[in-house]
């Protein structure tokens, strides 16, 4: 962004109009290095006590797009936790995951757990400052060592959280100590605690997707997939995810009373049936474009169409599937689960777009394969529609 925009959007941050404050908050974050010359950090901390949530939401978001330089607005946007908007309060977490990395869990709970304890380091730090004045050099290396120690103990445990709890507080002694060896043998060890933080955030946040699904589920658990329960899960997510849902329904509908009626709907499905299922998968069920393929052949008749989904769950889809499973102790049958997720998916499609679909419309299995590759297992999908003239 040029400087001239930048100082316009922090300009409009004031402005009375929400709309023209929501398009500043939303710049901002791609002003980059010069933008946070300008300060624009420091309006945007400013900006999360907008009156409109919409505005603070976009304001987190931006503060997040910023990164690391960042830094400052941690506070402010921990602060932004106890929003009563949803929206902000999940654009903060997020924030906060950019600019700072090493914030492990996936709840703003353990967000702000982790704060406070970062938190009660600096105070006990401070505490060790004037004990530290009347501390020999023996004692000095001695808390030092007793630090490193348990550290090591605890990567030895592979429990990186309290190993990086424990290399911070034995850094302050080594630097009290001017240990050079001792400050690197910490930076190396620390560097390998955020590279493994920072993995299982990112293990958290994709395992997410489907904590969703299965944690509806974990209390009905005594029932079997081919019970039906797994079809009202699905129907739930779908009306949990209302407004992207309704946007879609919206956009398709619009496009088929333009341009189609029920006597042509097999050359709707031709020309859009495959954007708009990928689309309703993507928004709704969170589903990897690059592994969805959605094929709408031409029909032989005006009134029939036949869709042929493949979606390719990833090897690293199916391990959280199944790690999920057994946390909340729920049946899963490898391939039987990810075919069962994507007919019920499809099913959502004819509940919801009634005015292209007509009552009539059926979906069945003709075929289903599934087969191991390097890859993942590889779900094939066909069902059939008809539609009344």
């Amino acid at each position: 962004m040029k400087e001239k925009e930048i100082k316009k959007a922090i300009k409009d941050l004031s402005n009375k109009d929400e709309k023209k404050r929501t398009k500043a908050a939303m710049l901002l974050g791609n002003s980059g290095q010069d933008g946070l010359e300008l300060g624009v950090v420091d309006h945007l901390i400013i900006a999360l006590n907008d009156k409109n949530p919409n505005v603070r939401s976009w304001v987190a978001a931006s503060l997040g797009k910023l990164g690391p330089p960042a830094k400052k607005s941690i506070g402010f946007l921990i602060r932004a936790l106890d929003d009563m908007d949803d929206v902000v309060v999940q654009e903060s977490v997020s924030a906060i995951k950019k600019i700072e990395p090493t914030y492990s869990g996936n709840t703003k709970e353990e967000i702000i757990s982790e704060y406070q304890r970062r938190l009660d380091i600096q105070s006990e730090q401070e505490y060790w400052n004037y004990q530290a004045e009347s501390m020999t050099r023996d004692e000095l290396y001695e808390k030092y060592y007793s630090l490193a120690e348990a550290a090591q103990v605890n990567l030895d445990e592979d429990d990186y959280y309290d190993g990086r709890m424990y290399l911070e507080k034995a850094e302050f002694w080594a630097k009290k100590l001017k240990y050079k060896e001792g400050l690197e043998w910490i930076h190396e060890k620390i560097k390998l605690c955020d590279k493994y933080l920072k993995l299982r955030g990112e293990h958290e946040q994709e395992m997410g997707k489907f904590e969703n699904l299965l944690g509806k589920i974990a209390f009905k658990s005594q029932f079997k997939l081919e019970d039906g329960i797994f079809e009202d899960i699905i129907q739930k997510i779908a009306l949990e995810e209302v407004d992207k849902r309704v946007k879609i329904i919206k956009k398709y509908q619009n496009i088929f009373e333009d341009s189609f009626s029920t006597e042509n709907i097999a050359n709707f499905f031709i020309s859009h049936g495959t954007s708009m299922i990928k689309e309703w998968f993507v928004q709704i069920f969170s589903m990897d474009p690059a592994r969805i393929n959605v094929e709408c052949p031409p029909s032989i008749s005006s009134i029939d169409i036949r869709v042929n989904i493949t979606y390719l769950f990833s090897t690293r889809n199916v391990f959280l599937i199944k790690e999920l499973a057994e946390k909340y102790k729920t049946d899963y049958q490898e391939g039987r689960f990810e075919f069962l997720f994507i007919a019920s998916a499809i099913k959502t499609l004819s509940d919801y777009f009634q005015d292209i679909f007509s009552a009539d419309y059926q979906l069945f299995t003709i075929n289903i394969a599934t087969e191991r590759t390097f890859e993942g297992l590889l779900v094939k999908y066909q069902g059939n529609g008809s539609f009344a003239s």
